[in-house]
């Protein structure tokens, strides 16, 4: 799979694009009852809302500290992580650490590399809401 270019990425991290490196790639997957949005800000009654300000089917980097998106009361418990179909990883991290919801906001634990993968709110329930690569 190609990738478009970086997105507003660190001068440190110019050299080597997110998903061409040997790093594993994860898939974060929305469970298929959870309702997902995308929109400026939290949506209610939907258990997931994305920030529309993130540019899809680009590569970027998401720090502690910045908001992917917003999740109700559950927390977590409507994501899960896979291994990239692609990728051939032994064990998976768990998603708490790679994300947190304090105060129901989806942030980065850690920095990562991440690539949206649909505007499409149904794309995203059968395939996927994103790829992930820690740095």
């Amino acid at each position: 799979m190609t990738l478009p270019a970086l997105y507003q990425v660190p001068a440190s991290h110019v050299k080597t694009p997110i998903f061409k490196t040997r790093l594993p790639v994860f898939r974060i997957e929305i469970r298929r009852a959870a309702n997902l949005a995308i929109a400026e800000r939290p949506v209610f009654g939907c258990q997931l809302t994305l920030s529309s300000r993130w540019p899809v089917q680009t590569e970027f980097i998401l720090t502690p500290g910045h908001t992917l998106g917003w999740l109700d009361h559950n927390r977590l418990d409507h994501l899960r992580v896979k291994a990239h179909a692609a990728e051939k990883c032994l064990s998976l991290p768990p998603l708490s650490s790679l994300l947190h919801a304090d105060d129901g906001c989806l942030q980065a634990r850690i920095p990562l590399g991440v690539y949206l993968l649909s505007d499409d709110i149904s794309l995203m329930k059968q395939q996927g809401v994103a790829l992930l690569r820690p740095l």
